[in-house]
């Protein structure tokens, strides 16, 4: 009789080798629930019988593949879990990240975009500001230069159209 055996070590390294940081453990399971191998190393969990827990954690064990949210039982953290169950294999792999980290990067560019919002707004409302004080100031000025020329006026005003003709409208400024 010839067997052969991968030892939980080789695939607590190979599961360390997917990069995905202590945040997301990767776990392989026997369909019965017990556990095999995880990354990162947890020995006191290793034998343990996952199947037992809740209905969501159950299905991780009934279905051939899963998607799904859950609180950990290892940690009572809020995770995302993906599992996969090895074809021809009585095995499980599970692979589970929390939703806060899941969130940073989201959170992270959310607060960027607001940051920028707020930027081009500020930005929008200074140039606002600087234009309405803009024609202010032309206004004040071309009223200056209306009244000057009305106050030293001695005979009066008369008003031409767009064709050189007199505008009806004249006064008589005394």
């Amino acid at each position: 009789m010839v067997t052969r055996a991968i030892s939980p070590d080789v695939l607590d390294t190979f599961f360390a080798s997917a990069g995905l940081g202590s945040e997301a453990p990767v776990s392989m399971h026997h369909r019965d629930g017990a556990l095999l191998a995880r990354f990162p190393h947890v020995e006191e969990l290793i034998g343990q019988n996952f199947k037992t827990g809740s209905a969501d954690q159950q299905a991780v064990f009934n279905r051939p593949f899963l998607t799904t949210r859950l609180n950990s039982p290892v940690d009572g953290k809020d995770r995302l879990l993906a599992s996969r169950r090895l074809t021809l294999e009585p095995l499980i792999v599970v692979a589970t990240e929390t939703v806060d980290a899941t969130l940073a990067a989201w959170r992270t560019q959310t607060e960027f975009f607001i940051g920028m919002a707020a930027a081009a707004l500020t930005a929008i409302g200074a140039i606002l500001y600087l234009v309405f004080r803009q024609m202010t100031r032309r206004l004040s000025l071309e009223k200056l230069r209306l009244d000057t020329a009305i106050n030293n006026m001695s005979q009066g005003l008369l008003l031409f159209d767009s064709s050189e003709r007199p505008d009806r409208l004249q006064q008589k400024i005394t």
